[in-house]
């Protein structure tokens, strides 16, 4: 770099102001209770900070990486108008409000991308990236600045980072979070960045630079001793995120005021060399899934270190990450980025053919791990489909008919509740196989709308489930939901003929509608003809004849969950037999 990042902080005029909080000239409703808030105010008069939108600045909301880029890039005055005409990552286009910032952040070895050509847009930044790139800024070497750490956490910060967190530490940028913890992987809060970002400026205002701390590699002028320094004392540590308070104005100790700002434009500059913070270890990877793994359904694993990891065919050679994404572009391999340490990736294989694969991480240096191997992906078995036939009864269907001697143990099986109600789970009874399905006897009681997960898993020893065909279902996972049956009909009364003054007659409707939930069910019915039949319920259908003449009675079946069924059939009104009626 033909100018250092350190002269352009050294020379920036904007932290004279920083000596007191001033008023900012946009007023936020939502940070009075911030302990950043003299720190946002600042940052936001002096351009660097902006509010998002209504009087807001939401000072808990995660900064992403483009927009960290942003304050990076304003608050060391970089130089945004050489942006190249070719954007450096490709998920971060030219014609985004954030292309020139990031380009120039990447132009001051300030920000790498995530790998694969990607930036990580959109992702959020990590308090232990943040550590490194504000000690990137300031150009010193902190080696050595992580080995006393005294966090309870401090083992999950990651190799990279651990110099920098320290270094960060000790000059007070950042401290502790609640229970001594650093919090590594966390994402960095606004005001956090606000906080961390007046900081910074301050230390490198009073000189806390890494001229102080290493000599540059090749002898500078010096600059001429001031007259009258002002003795500065270092900015206090201030409050955890966790227990806001009101920041409280850094102490400076008196100096002569001058008149106007004093400004000391032929001062030489000591040039100090940024030297970037190496990493040259490899991230260790872990396999998380236990397999059987089968086409459709993701590898999950777990790198120490954020990054890539990638899931590649056995028989390849794997020298760096550009033969890796060289695979994932000829479609024989697949890949995920990693943003936290130490959390579970999951690697698609929806696009992959069966075979022998083996996984790699590679982390944000380019260092590539060890291969996890043993990875066999196999073709995906057509699983059944899940019905319940009664909330004690359950139906697997297959798509071909199944052999009626092999039948599986129930303690292949685990139903498991999976939506909110989360947790419960069903067990066995018994089960039988025949024709297409394997009916299933429950204990437990299913809960109508609720999401379940079948996962058949065969212990050894145990008879697998086979079709007729011969082909054999290794395993599945399966969700299906406990939707509502409608009440059907059952048995629809045949045509009534009723004698006109015989009374009413009735009919049990216990027959007539049968519902598969076992749900308690409620009646209606309606007379076409009520002059001729009148009909009503009461516990059964009662039907009264009123005149001589025809009707058709409608009788409805309601469940508590909107299902319904219906029947319609005729009743016959005649005149008594007067040949039967005895004087």
């Amino acid at each position: 770099m033909k100018k250092s990042i350190l002269a352009s902080i050294l020379t920036l005029p904007l932290l004279a102001g920083f000596a007191a909080p001033s008023q900012a000239a946009v007023e936020f409703r939502d940070i009075q209770n911030s302990y950043a808030k003299d720190a946002i105010n600042q940052l936001v008069e002096a351009g660097i900070l902006n509010g998002v939108g209504s009087g807001q600045f939401n000072p808990t909301g995660k900064i992403t990486r483009q927009d960290f880029a942003i304050i990076l890039a304003k608050a060391l005055n970089l130089d945004t108008n050489s942006a190249p005409l070719t954007p450096t990552f490709s998920d971060v286009p030219a014609s985004h409000y954030s292309y020139k910032f990031v380009e120039a952040a990447v132009a001051a070895e300030l920000i790498k991308g995530t790998g694969g050509g990607e930036f990580g847009f959109g992702q959020g930044l990590s308090r232990q990236d943040m550590a490194v790139l504000f000690t990137r800024a300031l150009g010193v070497d902190p080696a050595g600045k992580g080995e006393n750490l005294k966090f309870a956490d401090a083992d999950a910060i990651s190799k990279y980072a651990r110099d920098a967190v320290g270094y960060a530490v000790e000059a007070q940028l950042m401290s502790s979070m609640p229970g001594n913890q650093f919090a590594p992987t966390g994402l960095a809060e606004r005001q956090q960045v606000a906080l961390v970002t007046q900081r910074f400026l301050k230390t490198a205002e009073l000189g806390k630079t890494a001229g102080e701390q290493q000599k540059p590699e090749v002898p500078a002028p010096q600059p001429p001793k001031p007259e009258a320094p002002a003795t500065q004392q270092p900015a206090p540590v201030l409050p955890a995120p966790s227990a806001p308070v009101t920041q409280q104005p850094v102490p400076v100790s008196p100096a002569p005021a001058p008149s106007a700002p004093v400004t000391i434009p032929d001062a030489p500059v000591v040039i100090i060399p940024v030297t970037p913070i190496a990493d040259t270890e490899a991230p260790t990877l872990t396999l998380i899934s236990p397999g059987p793994f089968t086409v459709g359904n993701s590898v999950v694993v777990r790198s120490s270190e954020t990054g890539t990891v990638y899931l590649v065919p056995s028989a390849s050679e794997i020298p760096d990450r550009s033969a890796l994404d060289t695979l994932v572009l000829e479609g024989v391999a697949a890949k995920a980025p990693v943003v936290s340490a130490n959390e579970d990736s999951e690697l698609s294989t929806a696009n992959l053919a069966p075979g022998a694969y083996k996984a790699y991480a590679v982390d944000n240096s380019g260092n590539v791990s060890a291969a996890v191997t043993g990875i066999e992906l196999r073709q995906a078995v057509t699983g059944p489909s899940f019905s319940f036939f009664t909330p004690g009864m359950l139906g697997a269907f297959f798509p071909e008919e199944l052999d009626p001697e092999s039948v599986p143990s129930s303690a292949d099986f685990k139903f498991t509740r999976v939506d909110e109600g989360s947790g419960s789970s069903l067990s066995i009874h018994h089960m039988a196989v025949h024709g297409t399905s394997i009916s299933f006897w429950m204990m437990g009681s299913p809960v109508m709308g609720g999401t379940y997960e079948v996962v058949y898993a065969p212990k050894e020893g145990s008879a697998p489930i086979k079709t007729l065909s011969g082909k054999t279902y290794d395993s599945f996972t399966v969700q299906f939901k406990y939707d509502n049956h409608i009440p059907t009909v059952y048995e629809v009364p045949q045509e009534q003929i009723l004698e006109l003054g015989k009374g009413a007659t009735s009919l049990s409707l216990s027959s007539a509608f049968m519902d598969w939930d076992e749900e308690q069910l409620t009646y209606t019915v309606l007379s076409d003809a009520p002059g001729v039949v009148e009909a009503y319920i009461d516990d059964q259908l009662y039907l009264n004849p009123a005149a001589v003449g025809a009707a058709n009675i409608t009788v409805k079946a309601k469940d508590g969950h909107g299902g319904e069924a219906s029947f319609t059939f005729k009743v016959t009104v005649v005149q008594p037999d007067t040949d039967l009626i005895i004087p």
